[in-house]
């Protein structure tokens, strides 16, 4: 059965615009993680499914392989994510931490 990433139609932050120097990722990076996605699903469905009946070590392995699809589909989510979050302006922070002086009109 088939994984599929429900994404929003519109985002509630409205448009989102990339700077020049960050271009959007290909859809390669998004197929992959897509990929990664199932097998995670699969993998964990494996261990539901083979609880019961198998031995501690079967299981044990079966637990390290989910762990590593997982970092894999992490890896593959930060990579499309980075220049995206690259391309956000950073907030300025004051550089001395005194009040404003008073405004006289």
């Amino acid at each position: 059965m088939p994984v599929r990433l429900l994404l929003p139609r519109k985002s509630p932050w409205g448009s989102l615009q990339l700077s020049k120097q960050c271009s959007p990722e290909p859809p390669s990076n998004i197929k992959a993680a897509t990929t990664a996605g199932e097998a995670c699903f699969s993998a964990n469905h494996d261990i539901m499914k083979d609880a019961e009946e198998s031995t501690s070590e079967k299981l044990e392995n079966q637990a390290i392989a989910l762990r590593s699809h997982i970092t894999h589909l992490q890896e593959l989510c930060s990579a499309i994510a980075a220049p995206i979050n690259e391309g956000r302006p950073k907030k300025r922070r004051r550089q001395t931490r005194q009040p404003r002086p008073n405004r006289t009109f």
